[in-house]
């Protein structure tokens, strides 16, 4: 049954999970279950897929859950549940790609709104030079910086990158390591105390209304992928595995390219 294979996806999984994302599949996986729990997964159908999303309103919502559902699907299959194809297999969700670009004229307006806030300024800076998730920025320590680079272990996919410390990340670095405040962390606040994604947003919160800013701490990780040298720098720089996600994803800028020049044949000039 599916409830059985929720159960296994599950218990076989959440070790190598992140915290966050353990609790979106826990709660998925309650809607799911009410839907295909008592029905056996060789039965399930494409066209079950489609009516569960249809049923759904075919939300973002449900294309993530459809996304759990074949998860688990080909879990099942990988420790013999089922030999069933995946009924997931080329029913399409709702995309929910993001392709805010952030400028140069915007993440300078934010910094100089935030000159009164030192935490948020750093944070701001650093989330765009090292390209990381705003929650691994949070987590980043003075320990991290080792034999001219830095460390940096996402928590999202336990991947590791190393980053050069050099120009104005050096800088940077260096400004956020020269002071006596008794704190490991490269971003803490006013009396040195680690800050959380909440409070940061917060505070970006307040910012953002006052310089009329649209855009998301989230939008400083593909900024700096786009700002990358080459989509092979952005890649090994955000920590992805293959050079095709960073393209369509986090590259949000189109390649350079030259018009069509040559004379019409059979024109006047």
């Amino acid at each position: 049954m599916f409830s059985e294979a929720v159960a296994r996806f599950l218990k076989d999984r959440t070790a190598s999970l992140a915290h966050k994302t353990e609790t979106e599949y826990n709660r998925q996986s309650v809607t799911l279950i009410k839907a295909f729990g008592r029905v056996a997964l060789d039965k399930i159908t494409p066209a079950h897929v489609y009516r569960y999303l249809e049923a759904r309103g075919r939300t973002v919502a449900a294309t993530r859950e459809k996304a759990l559902l074949s998860a688990v699907f080909n879990h099942a299959r990988m420790v013999g549940l089922t030999n069933a194809t995946n009924p997931c297999a080329g029913v399409r969700g709702v995309g929910s790609r993001r392709d805010r670009l952030v400028s140069d004229a915007e993440l300078a307006a934010a910094l100089a709104g935030a000159k009164d806030d030192f935490p948020l300024a750093a944070f701001l800076e650093l989330a765009y030079r090292t390209g990381q998730r705003p929650s691994d920025v949070l987590r980043m320590t003075r320990a991290d910086v080792q034999d001219g680079a830095l460390r940096v272990r996402q928590a999202k996919t336990g991947r590791q990158v190393r980053i050069i410390v050099e120009g104005a990340l050096a800088a940077l670095v260096e400004r956020l390591t020269k002071d006596t405040v008794g704190s490991i962390r490269l971003v803490r606040d006013e009396k040195g105390q680690p800050l959380t994604l909440t409070a940061m947003r917060k505070r970006w919160s307040a910012v953002r209304t006052t310089i009329g800013a649209d855009w998301q701490l989230r939008d400083l990780r593909p900024k700096g992928a786009t700002d990358s040298a080459d989509v092979a720098s952005a890649r090994a720089l955000l920590g992805h595995s293959d050079e095709a996600t960073t393209a369509a994803i986090y590259r949000r800028v189109g390649e350079l390219a030259k018009p069509v020049n040559r004379e019409i044949a059979g024109s006047k000039s």
